[in-house]
C-alpha cells in the first residue's frame, strides 16, 4: 500500500473527528477576538508573565490603528520613519538633536498613549501604557542612549516652562506670580516696567518692617 492510499484511508476514518476539532477550533478562535474574553484574560495575566502576549493579542485586534500596527510588526525596528508617517501619521513629534519622538497628536489628557523612538531617520523603539499597564514592543536602544534622550527631553521640558513663565512675566508683569505672603499694594510705574523689561525689570526691595517704627 503507498503512503497516499494509507494517509486517505486515515482520513476517511478521522473524517468527523478531524472536522469536530476544525469546527470547534475556529469558535475558540472567534471567541479570542471578542472584547469580553480579551479583558477577562487580561485580568488573570495581569502581574504574570503573560501579561505583555495578552496586550499584544488584544492590541492586534482592538487597538488603534498605530497600536495595532506596532503589534501586528508593520511597525518595525530600523524601519525608515518616512515611511511610518507616510502609512500611520500624523504623529506629534518631539525633535532631539539626533533624535524624534513620535506620540499621538492630540493632547487630550487621557492616560494612554504610545511612543516610537526614531534616531538617525530608523524606527529604534516603541512602547505602550496606560495609567495600569505598560509594554515594551521592541527597543534596541543603548543605555547610553535611552539616557541620552531623557536628558535632551529634560532640558527641552525647563527650556519650555522657563519660556512660558517669561511671557507670563512680560505681559502680566510683578503681578504673573504673587507671593501671597509679600503682596504688593498696585504700582503702575513698576508693573509697567515689569511689562517691558520681563525678568530683567528692576524690582523694589521689600523693607522688613520693625517693631521699633511704630
Amino acid at each position: 500500500m503507498s503512503l497516499l492510499s494509507t494517509v486517505k484511508s486515515w482520513l476517511q476514518r478521522r473524517r468527523k473527528r478531524l472536522i469536530g476539532c476544525l469546527l470547534i477550533g475556529v469558535l475558540f478562535y472567534g471567541l479570542a477576538r471578542t472584547s469580553p474574553v480579551i479583558d477577562f484574560a487580561w485580568q488573570q495575566a495581569r502581574g504574570t508573565t503573560w501579561e505583555p502576549t495578552v496586550i499584544k493579542w488584544a492590541m492586534s485586534i482592538h487597538g488603534p490603528p498605530v497600536e495595532r500596527a506596532i503589534a501586528r510588526g508593520k511597525i518595525f525596528e530600523g524601519q525608515p520613519v518616512e515611511e511610518v508617517i507616510a502609512h500611520y501619521g500624523p504623529f506629534r513629534t518631539t525633535a532631539l538633536a539626533e533624535y524624534t519622538l513620535l506620540n499621538p497628536p492630540e493632547r487630550n489628557g487621557s492616560f494612554e498613549g504610545y511612543q516610537i523612538v526614531v534616531k538617525d531617520g530608523h524606527v529604534r523603539s516603541a512602547h505602550w501604557w496606560t495609567c495600569v499597564a505598560q509594554l515594551e514592543f521592541f527597543n534596541s536602544l543603548s543605555r547610553e542612549e535611552e539616557r541620552e534622550v531623557n536628558e535632551l527631553y529634560e532640558q527641552r521640558q525647563r527650556f519650555l516652562r522657563d519660556a512660558r513663565q517669561l511671557t507670563r512675566l512680560a505681559l502680566v508683569g510683578s503681578w504673573a506670580y504673587p507671593d501671597p505672603l509679600t503682596i504688593q499694594p498696585p504700582d503702575p510705574l513698576r508693573d509697567a516696567r515689569m511689562a517691558v523689561a520681563g525678568l530683567g525689570a528692576y524690582i523694589e526691595p521689600q523693607v522688613p518692617h520693625s517693631p521699633h517704627d511704630d
